[in-house]
């Protein structure tokens, strides 16, 4: 864990040449900058400025790209809500009309097939109506 703090330190203040991926990368590193005592000195230097100026220290702009990370999650949160809603809706919409195809292609509310209706009203000799309307029909003929 250190190891990758160390190099997030250093990536944020510009300095990506010293971040080492091994112990023996960070001894050569080491050794190297120790021999030129300038290079040091000018290294040492810069890094309150380096700092001052980096991310690490810019409390506005981080929270600004923290804000714009906490809208992003809520913009694809919702996205994927409403396109699981939409899609669940679909597929509710489409299990319906395969459980009634006979009573929405007869317009039939009731959801009976028509052609039922039709067989047991025959069946009374009403011509087409239903049982009730021929026991009407039939009473009145009385």
């Amino acid at each position: 864990h250190a190891h990758n703090v160390g190099g997030t330190l250093l990536r944020a203040l510009n300095l990506e040449e010293l971040v080492c991926n091994s112990e023996e990368e960070y001894v050569s590193q080491a050794t190297a900058i120790a021999r030129h005592p300038t290079k040091l000195a000018a290294l040492r230097a810069g890094l309150r400025t380096r700092m001052t100026r980096s991310v690490l220290c810019d409390g506005p702009r981080h929270a600004t790209a923290l804000e714009q990370l906490f809208l992003d999650a809520a913009t694809s949160t919702r996205e994927a809500l409403l396109s699981k809603k939409k899609t669940n809706l679909e597929a509710s919409r489409t299990a319906k009309s395969q459980k009634l195809p006979g009573a929405i292609a007869s317009g039939d509310k009731a959801g009976g097939d028509s052609s039922d209706k039709n067989s047991a009203a025959a069946a009374a000799g009403s011509g087409g109506a239903s049982p009730a309307e021929s026991l009407s029909s039939s009473a009145e003929m009385l």
